[in-house]
Order: structure tokens, then C-alpha cells, then sequence
């Protein structure tokens, strides 16, 4: 009789740790409002990106306009925190990997950051590969994700 007590124990504490370990692992929450948490740096990001005509300027702007889930501080990411939002990817597609997150219709194109390389070019990253390149900021059409200090 204690043996059967021991190995139930056993299988509860082992069944109850993988369930927590699940659930501490989940890297990215869907908020419900059309935002996605990254906890691992605790930025929230728009959860579909927009694809548009314009150039990097224009996607600055908008990013200004945004009043997503009733914020107003939305901004174009640095190309820092778009490298990292795809770090952990274990997928060479890294919008698949990231529509497997949550995110929603992310597709495989060229995203600007806000980040400048001179007065002339700014970088963007090819959600496809992750390659990052610096490209004339004149130029458009464009893709870009916003994000939001959780703060």
C-alpha cells in the first residue's frame, strides 16, 4: 500500500513540475487586444504587422498614429530589439516560426527599424532568413511591426 502511495506521489510531483516547466517556457502572450507580450524582454508588440507604400519615414509616422488596444506610444523598433524578438528561433522561416508564436500574418519580407545607419540608409531585417541589411530610406513599399515599452 505504500509503495502504490509512493509511485502516485511520484507521478503527481513529476506530472505537476513538466506542467509548470510548460508553462514558464511560453516566451510570447497574446494579450487579447490585438498586442503580444514578449516576456523575455517585456516589450509588447503589435500582433500583425502592416505592409504598406511608403517609404521609412512614412512608417515612422504611422508608427506615431498608431492607437492600438488605446495606446499612443507606439513606435518602429531598433534593429537590436528586432533581432532579438526572432532570437530562439528555431526555424530557418522566422515569420513562420513567429506566426507560431502568435503573431498573426507575418510574412517573409523586409522590415524597417528605426535605427540609421547614415542620413541616407536604415536597417531592416529579412523575417525570412534574419539577414539584416541597411537600405536607402527613401524606398517603399514597406513592412513594419510596432512596438511598445510595457511601461
Amino acid at each position: 500500500m505504500k509503495t502504490k502511495i509512493y509511485y502516485i506521489l511520484c507521478f503527481i510531483f513529476i506530472f505537476s513540475s513538466f506542467s509548470q516547466t510548460a508553462t514558464v517556457m511560453k516566451r510570447f502572450k497574446d494579450n487579447g487586444n490585438g498586442t503580444i507580450t514578449d516576456t523575455k524582454t517585456g516589450l509588447i508588440w503589435q500582433q500583425e504587422p502592416i505592409s504598406q507604400n511608403g517609404c521609412w519615414e512614412d512608417a515612422i509616422a504611422n508608427a506615431k498614429k498608431n492607437r492600438l488596444a488605446g495606446y499612443s506610444n507606439w513606435r518602429l523598433p531598433t534593429i537590436a530589439e528586432l533581432r532579438v524578438l526572432i532570437s530562439g528561433a528555431d526555424r530557418k522561416n522566422k515569420a513562420e516560426w513567429l506566426n507560431l508564436q502568435g503573431f498573426k500574418n507575418v510574412q517573409p519580407n523586409w522590415f524597417w527599424s528605426s535605427s540609421e545607419k547614415d542620413r541616407n540608409y536604415s536597417w531592416y531585417i529579412y523575417m525570412r532568413t534574419g539577414d539584416i541589411h541597411a537600405f536607402l530610406k527613401v524606398y517603399g513599399p514597406y513592412s513594419a511591426i510596432y512596438v511598445r515599452s510595457s511601461r
